[in-house]
């Protein structure tokens, strides 16, 4: 399978995920992203970190992010850092670019929903 069509096997679920937040339906957003998180770490289990699989879910804690709902972005960004840094190691940079993403989200959290700004915020792919 070319990972062109492995990216788009995500992506359904991505554009739900993003789509049921957008609509207010927070509670399936949420399942849709605990159900993609489920599926990073079965990976572990075969010592492989599907990227399109993380790209899609950065794709998602960037969209809380502008949202201002940066607790649910951050929660995503942890797990994802956790299966890389398990299976990639932690000085792979891979990992490293999830950790500088995580980063910036506590820093816009502590900033405060008024003084945050975009510097703070991950960028969107």
């Amino acid at each position: 399978m070319s990972e062109e069509s492995w990216g788009r096997i995500w992506q359904p679920y991505i554009d739900t995920a993003i789509g049921a937040w957008n609509r207010g339906d927070k509670l399936r957003a949420d399942k849709i992203v605990e159900l993609l998180i489920q599926v990073m770490k079965q990976g572990q289990q075969y010592n492989t970190v599907d990227e399109n699989l993380v790209n899609g879910l950065y794709t998602v804690a960037d969209h809380f992010c502008v949202d201002r709902e940066y607790s649910r972005a951050e929660w995503i960004y942890l797990k994802i850092l956790e299966s890389q840094e398990e299976i990639l190691g932690a000085d792979d940079p891979r990992a490293l670019d999830t950790l500088l993403k995580l980063s910036r989200v506590v820093r816009a959290c502590g900033a405060g929903l008024d003084s945050a700004t975009s510097d703070d915020l991950p960028s969107v792919r």
